[in-house]
């Protein structure tokens, strides 16, 4: 990644001052440039201008890769930002518990993977939390956890159904693949500064 994405990956004031927004013609260049272009290959000056853009001028067919792409962009900053923090990152902080979720629809759980992100599951979750000593919602906080909460049509009487996310290159996902494997993963002093902890 060159360094002009990671400088602007981690201007996060930039992100929430940002600039007046672009007429509508160029919001949906923009939209379709972020789309179809690898997040390697962006043009850095332009991501501030991507992560200010109102949803609701999204068009509804875009806004699941839309959501998709910025979250990527939200959780390669986290990644990066985790690289400079300590191992133990919430000592003398109170647990985070309660958080809200990512409200979408199955356009957007199809887009995830797209955006670079990989589908866990609640045991693999709880074994994260255990780990790390974060709650669910510090995970989502500190890591790059992303809750997506999908729901049904109101006709069909469905329950919402979330799902749970990690981003490929997050530290946890080495975690999560010896997990899968079976493998066991130790919690001493080595592997807690590689992939951080809460507590």
């Amino acid at each position: 990644m060159g360094a002009l994405l990671l400088a602007a990956l981690l201007a996060a004031p930039a992100w929430a001052a940002g600039k007046a927004a672009a007429p509508a013609s160029e919001e949906e260049k923009l939209i379709d440039y972020f789309a179809k272009t690898p997040t390697s290959d962006l043009n850095p000056q332009l991501i501030p201008r991507y992560m200010e853009l109102d949803p609701a001028k999204v068009p509804e067919k875009k806004r699941p890769a839309f959501y998709a792409k910025k979250l990527e962009l939200k959780s390669l900053r986290k990644t990066l930002e985790s690289k400079t923090k300590p191992p133990i990152r919430r000592a003398d902080l109170d647990p985070i518990k309660n958080c809200a979720g990512e409200e979408g629809d199955e356009g957007m759980v199809r887009a995830m993977s797209i955006g670079g992100f990989a589908e866990v599951f609640s045991d693999e979750v709880s074994m994260l939390s255990e780990k790390t000593k974060c709650t669910e919602c510090e995970l989502v906080e500190e890591f790059t956890l992303t809750r997506v909460l999908v729901r049904p049509d109101p006709k069909t009487k469905k329950k919402p159904v979330l799902h749970l996310y990690l981003h490929t290159k997050d530290p946890l996902m080495a975690l999560v693949e010896q997990y899968r494997s079976g493998k066991s993963a130790g919690t001493n002093f080595f592997s807690v500064g590689f992939f951080g902890a809460c507590r």
